[in-house]
């Protein structure tokens, strides 16, 4: 693929802070920004653990804060952030 092709796929704003940094040389512009990738790749499976491991923390914390709610704490009725009508509408689904 030609790196007129490439820029028209990607866009020239995206690919700019790449051509800038390799001096405007386009072989090397199109080789930062796969190396770009594959780093991100590599970090998007920490990233994923990370944030399944934060979720079952603050689902614990908040399990602990509200014991005795049977279908987790967001259903909590009496959390000021439900206005009456939406109360009601809850309990109706229930």
């Amino acid at each position: 693929m030609r790196y007129a092709e490439f820029e028209e796929l990607i866009s020239p704003q995206r690919l700019n802070r790449y051509k800038v940094a390799c001096n405007n040389n386009t072989r090397k512009t199109v080789g930062l920004y796969r190396a770009n990738i594959r780093m991100s790749q590599a970090f998007l499976a920490v990233l994923g653990l990370f944030e399944v491991v934060l979720r079952n923390k603050i689902d614990a914390h908040f399990k602990a804060h509200f014991p005795k709610t049977r279908n987790g704490f967001f259903i909590l009725l009496y959390l000021k952030a439900f206005s009456d009508k939406t109360a009601v509408k809850i309990r109706l689904i229930k």
